[in-house]
């Protein structure tokens, strides 16, 4: 859940970064706003997912490097 609200900004830079210079600006801006609503609707998702009353490690991710 949190390495996606990392990766969603780096796919959004390099999709803008990708588009072909003949796009306009307003259409560069419209895909550059559907890419900031899409990262801040995950972050609420995640927010709202949190619990307070939980001291413990929340949404952690363990992915083990060496076994």
């Amino acid at each position: 859940m949190l390495s996606l609200l990392i990766a969603l900004p780096i796919v959004g830079a390099l999709i803008l970064a990708l588009l072909p210079a003949s796009f306009s600006a307003q259409r560069v801006r419209t895909i550059a706003l559907w890419g900031s609503g899409a990262i801040l609707l995950w972050t609420l998702f995640v927010a709202t997912q949190f619990d307070i009353s939980n001291p413990n490690w929340q949404m952690q991710e363990y992915l083990p490097w060496i076994e």
